[in-house]
């Protein structure tokens, strides 16, 4: 069965976070009205990050574990993970736990008016903004990390879009 939601996990030595992370995950979203993929993708870590990501997949065939024969930056990781995406809803999140995953089900229902949900970080407070991908990048500064900055956020980690968007 072809999934809901896809959710594309970068990682770079990032080995404790794994298990943890698809848990929660999976508690978050996982509630048998969609079907969920999590799409890990190691970006060339030096610890076992690999070895983790396996056991994740071992634990739960619902795990896709993608691998970087060398670090190519976020950007690329994230790159990898949507072209293997099989969903038409997509999130992203960190593999650090900076993240809570318990904020995806939050977002999904504000997903049902618009085309994309982006949190925000700005001095310790979550900004939630929903709209469409060119509203949503010209409002932080044109997308560009210099934007974000200037209006005292960080460039957004936790996301969510429709992948059939152009």
């Amino acid at each position: 069965m072809k999934p809901d939601i896809s959710v594309v996990v970068p990682l770079r030595n990032e080995a404790p976070n794994v298990l943890t992370l698809a848990d929660r995950i999976f508690r978050a979203i996982d509630n048998g009205q969609r079907v969920v993929e999590l799409i890990f993708v190691d970006d060339g870590s030096t610890d076992e990050t690999w070895i983790r990501v396996l056991e994740a997949k071992n634990l739960d065939s619902r795990v896709r574990a993608l691998r970087h024969s060398r670090n190519a930056g976020q950007s690329a990781a994230l790159w990898t993970g949507f072209k293997a995406c099989e969903a038409k809803v997509i999130a992203t999140l960190d593999g650090d736990l900076q993240n809570d995953p318990a904020d995806l089900p939050g977002m999904l229902a504000e997903l049902e008016n618009c085309d994309m949900v982006v949190v925000f970080e700005r001095s310790g407070a979550t900004i939630l903004s929903a709209g469409s991908p060119a509203a949503l990048h010209e409002s932080p500064g044109n997308g560009s990390r210099g934007g974000f900055s200037r209006l005292g956020l960080q460039p957004p980690s936790l996301q969510i879009v429709r992948s059939c968007v152009t």
